[in-house]
């Protein structure tokens, strides 16, 4: 999938990879996310790349957060859950 370019998004990711979370070299670094940023998420991982450190990504939809309440608080679902 293609993103249009919005330079915003690259000076948002090397803010966050430089001076939010001071990404270093050989770091292990979480990406936790819903697809709906999959364009800073693509940059973020890039620019962890660019730092020699190890992204790793934790992507969700918009979606799962509702499904996951709903099964939570159904009575049937949440016995299904505890055991």
């Amino acid at each position: 999938m293609i993103f249009m370019h919005d330079p915003r998004i690259k000076k948002l990711a090397k803010l966050i990879v430089d001076y939010s979370v001071f990404v270093k070299k050989g770091e292990n670094v979480m990406i936790s996310a819903t697809t709906e940023a999959a364009p800073l998420v693509n940059e973020l991982f890039k620019q962890i790349l660019l730092k020699k450190a190890y992204p790793h990504l934790n992507l969700g939809t918009p979606e799962m957060g509702y499904i996951y309440i709903c099964l939570l608080y159904t009575s049937d679902a949440a016995d299904e859950l505890d055991g």
